[in-house]
């Protein structure tokens, strides 16, 4: 079983816009090695979310791969602290590497984590759909020496 360190999932089936990342959570809490960090407000409910996975497989036991969504009205600050909980608990658990995939239009994203010190290694060309057409999306990763 995943550890999962919340400060509330009660309202989470409630809210709408986030069913679709219940798959993600489920999946993640059927895996040990993995961890969801959610945030929630008294007034508007669960407001974002962090996922670290981590495969149970020898030759990627060392990597994360993370998700991650924050209501807008909340971007400013609750993303960065959201991150920052991740990552020292990834350092925690001896992870070496953590990547993620952000679409080359969320310029606020890649402005997130550039601070914490995540590069760009590659693009995924036409990789998201969306209902303006096709956005490119980057690989970015840490790695820790």
């Amino acid at each position: 079983m995943a550890k999962v360190i919340f400060y509330s999932l009660k309202k989470m089936k409630e809210a709408e816009t986030w069913k679709n990342i219940l798959s993600i959570i489920n999946k993640i809490l059927s895996d040990e090695n993995s961890v969801i960090f959610v945030a929630e407000s008294d007034s508007d409910g669960l407001i974002g979310f962090i996922c670290g996975e981590v495969l149970n497989v020898r030759k990627k036991s060392h990597s994360m791969t993370i998700s991650m969504g924050v209501l807008k009205k909340y971007q400013l600050g609750l993303g960065r602290k959201l991150m920052a909980i991740l990552l020292s608990h990834a350092r925690r658990n001896n992870i070496k590497r953590v990547e993620a995939y952000v679409m080359e239009t969320n310029k606020k994203c890649l402005n997130l984590v550039k601070k914490f010190g995540f590069l760009i290694e590659g693009i995924k060309k036409a990789s998201i759909k969306t209902s303006n057409g096709f956005v490119n999306e980057y690989m970015i990763g840490l790695v820790y020496e």
